[in-house]
């Protein structure tokens, strides 16, 4: 992880007496941010990770942004799924580089990306493959670039796509506020507030935008419903992903399958469990039908092998895991018992083999019923 973003546990205990300090911190961080943007020497961001919400703001401090090729990195700004809103430039850079129209599903839908569509939107200048190479490419940049300024601080910047005023941009924001009222009826006042300053930021110069997101996520963050949303889909949510107000269980883990029935389906169910590393008793009414029903698996390991996806080693090991037997005691220590044979309906019979049986010795065996 780069940076995963701000204390959700912070944000929940500010009041609405705590709307200057809020104001104020925040504007104290963005202050920080520009002293950086606007010094003259080259900045470069290396996200060797993840940057989430106010991490993505802390990237977007660099002139130049170069992110790892992890598979498990993402960046975006989710604030919006819980009822918050970028405070620290994110709406303010994300129009100014993307545009107003595609900085939109971002902002107001909280979609994440990767370090590849990062990289062909232009939020990453620069992708790598390891941490070495990361380092190699911002000293590079650092040293073709003595002297560096984002693009919004550039002479002759133009919003990609246009300003609300033009054509493009007002068409944008009619649709897109009419949209977003439709959908949330005026109960999440988040959507609204990026809205808000997105457009009226893009009226303005940039510091003075600035200052209007500012004041847009003082609002959202102090407003009822951020806090509401940060408890119930952040914080209890995690909680009960980690089993809070779970009932103690036994432990009931399968470590060993019996299945009665070694034709296709019962064979099948052998070598998945087997596969997963499950001792597998496997029965059935003759030791040919039941060694079929191991055989299977070891034709299934074959191809595995041929195809250069499995091992010899792997098909022993796995093999050895199922037992075949015609014996029903076997069944005895077994956690789980499966029955996969033909049933007539009504009868109370089975056919194991093609002989119909009705006495099932695997109730007596294990104490199970069917």
């Amino acid at each position: 992880t780069f940076f995963a973003g701000a204390d959700l546990k912070g944000v929940m205990r500010s009041t609405s007496k705590d709307g200057p300090r809020v104001f104020a911190e925040i504007e104290g961080v963005k202050k920080s941010f520009r002293t950086l943007e606007t010094c003259g020497f080259p900045v470069v961001s290396c996200l060797n990770g993840s940057a989430l919400g106010g991490g993505l703001e802390v990237a977007l401090v660099g002139h130049y942004r170069i992110a790892t090729l992890n598979p498990k990195a993402i960046f975006g700004f989710p604030e919006i799924t819980l009822g918050l809103i970028p405070g620290a430039g994110g709406i303010t850079k994300m129009t100014r580089l993307l545009g107003l129209m595609a900085a939109q599903p971002y902002l107001m839908e909280g979609k994440l990306f990767g370090p590849q569509q990062a990289l062909q939107l232009g939020l990453a200048q620069g992708v790598a493959d390891c941490t070495e190479e990361l380092h190699t490419m911002a000293r590079a940049f650092i040293a073709a670039h003595p002297q560096s300024a984002q693009a919004w601080d550039a002479k002759g910047y133009k919003m990609p796509g246009g300003a609300p005023y033009e054509p493009a941009g007002y068409m944008t924001y009619l649709a897109a506020s009419a949209m977003t009222s439709a959908k949330t009826q005026g109960v999440y006042p988040a959507a609204q507030a990026v809205l808000q300053a997105a457009y009226e930021g893009a009226l303005v110069g940039f510091d003075t935008a600035l200052k209007v997101e500012a004041r847009a996520f003082t609002s959202v963050l102090l407003y009822p419903t951020a806090s509401a949303m940060i408890r119930s889909l952040f914080l209890n949510k995690e909680a009960l992903d980690k089993g809070a107000r779970r009932p103690a269980l036994p432990d009931e883990s399968v470590r060993s399958l019996g299945v009665v029935g070694a034709g296709m389906m019962g064979a099948g169910i052998a070598h998945v469990a087997a596969m997963a590393g499950i001792a597998v008793v496997l029965v059935d009414s003759t030791v040919e039908a039941a060694e079929r029903g191991k055989a299977h698996s070891a034709g299934l390991l074959d191809k595995a092998i041929q195809r250069g996806t499995g091992t010899e080693e792997s098909k022993t090991a796995v093999l050895a895991r199922i037992t075949a037997t015609t014996d029903y005691a076997a069944l005895a220590g077994c956690d789980l018992v499966i029955e996969a044979v033909f049933v007539y309906p009504g009868l109370g019979q089975y056919m194991v083999d093609g002989v119909s049986k009705r006495d099932v010795p695997v109730i007596q065996a294990c104490g199970l019923t069917f």
